[in-house]
């Protein structure tokens, strides 16, 4: 993903996703809540592409 869009999502939902920290742990930030996001999503869809090869 492009740095740009990478910004411009965070700018749209960072507001959303954002938590305070508490007296147990600080809050995760809501780039590193994205950055996760996204490598979550990105292995899972090769995972699906590789069963799907290796299935055919």
């Amino acid at each position: 993903m492009p740095p740009e869009l990478f910004d411009e999502i965070l700018e749209r939902i960072s507001q959303v996703i954002s938590r305070q920290d508490t007296k147990f742990r600080s809050a995760l930030t809501p780039g590193l809540k994205l950055a996760l996001t996204g490598a979550f999503n990105y292995r899972g869809q090769l995972l699906v592409t590789l069963l799907c090869v290796s299935v055919q």
